[in-house]
């Protein structure tokens, strides 16, 4: 058993909308902490978003790809950036068991 961060990916469908997240390290954790002890629980929410995403396909209005971040995020409706938190949080608190059945880093394209 290895106590490095795994660096595991899930791909996630959230209406329709593809996105690629990754299992953060403890360090990035604290960092998101860190910034959400400063700024409250909507800056954690952005920080965790923000770290984890690693692609997406979501277009803006003019079909240009969104770009990963906080200036992209802002963009999106509540409820579904809700969601990918949500997604994302149970993602990172998955046990080493169930993480060996998801995509492993060296497997990637």
């Amino acid at each position: 058993m290895s106590v490095l961060a795994s660096g595991a990916t899930k791909t996630l469908k959230l209406e329709k909308q593809t996105i690629k997240i990754k299992k953060l390290s403890y360090g990035e954790q604290k960092e998101a902490m860190s910034v959400s002890k400063e700024n409250g629980d909507m800056a954690l929410m952005d920080e965790v978003i923000c770290k984890s995403v690693i692609e997406w396909d979501i277009k803006d209005e003019d079909g240009n790809k969104l770009l990963i971040g906080l200036e992209g995020i802002n963009k999106l409706d509540a409820g579904f950036v809700n969601s990918l938190a949500k997604e994302i949080l149970e993602f990172n608190n998955l046990s080493q068991d169930a993480e060996k059945n998801l995509e492993e880093p060296s497997k990637q394209s």
